[in-house]
C-alpha cells in the first residue's frame, strides 16, 4: 500500500485529497497546525495518521511518515498567526 502525507489536509484542496486517496485505499498520514479546524476531513480523521507540525520538526515527520509521495497544499494567506513559514 502507497503512503502519501499530505500538507494542509484541512484546507480546501488538502481536504478532498485526504478523501481521494483513502478512497483509493492509500495510507494517508496528515501534516496540520495543532490549533487547525478538521471540520472537512472529521470522518477521515480515524483513518489517517497525524501530525501537527507545530509540535514536531519538519524531519521528525518525515522520519516517523516515511511516505512514497508528499502532496504539497500549505498556503499562506495573510493569517496573523500563521507559522507556516517556518517549514
Amino acid at each position: 500500500m502507497q503512503k502519501i502525507l499530505i500538507t494542509g489536509a484541512t484546507g480546501f484542496l488538502g481536504s478532498h485529497l485526504v478523501k481521494y486517496f483513502l478512497k483509493n485505499k492509500f495510507q494517508v498520514d496528515i501534516l496540520k497546525r495543532k490549533t487547525s479546524d478538521t471540520w472537512r476531513i472529521n470522518r477521515e480523521l480515524d483513518s489517517c495518521t497525524i501530525f501537527n507540525f507545530d509540535e514536531l520538526s519538519l524531519d521528525e515527520i518525515i522520519s516517523a511518515s516515511k511516505p512514497d509521495t508528499i502532496i504539497h497544499t500549505i498556503c499562506e494567506y495573510g493569517r496573523q498567526d500563521s507559522s507556516i513559514s517556518h517549514l
